[in-house]
């Protein structure tokens, strides 16, 4: 191996560390953004419904897990799961703090 060789791995390993580094910030940073959005009590105020789309029948269920254990208890939202495309949704009017998850 030359020098020469070197020293690219090495350009390639500080790039591939900086790459990691600024993936990671801006994780951190979306991660303490979700955290405002859910623990923010103004945004609870202004309740609306929510619709949640899945990738797919195992996240939803994950992600309705989560949701009741949160927002069950308070009893001023309604969560409904949609995991299906031949069951028919009745919901026809939302009300604040709904949550649908699909």
């Amino acid at each position: 191996m030359t020098i020469d060789q070197i020293d690219q791995d090495i350009n390639s390993l500080e790039d591939s560390i900086r790459f990691r580094r600024t993936q990671t910030v801006k994780l951190e940073i979306n991660i303490q953004h979700y955290q405002q959005i859910l623990g923010s009590s103004e945004n609870r105020d202004r309740r609306r419904a929510v619709l949640v789309i899945c990738e797919n029948i195992a996240s939803l269920e994950k992600i309705a897990a989560t949701v009741r254990q949160k927002f069950q208890s308070n009893g001023n939202c309604n969560i409904y799961t949609y995991d299906r495309a031949y069951r028919k949704f009745e919901k026809s009017e939302l009300n604040p703090g709904d949550i649908i998850i699909a």
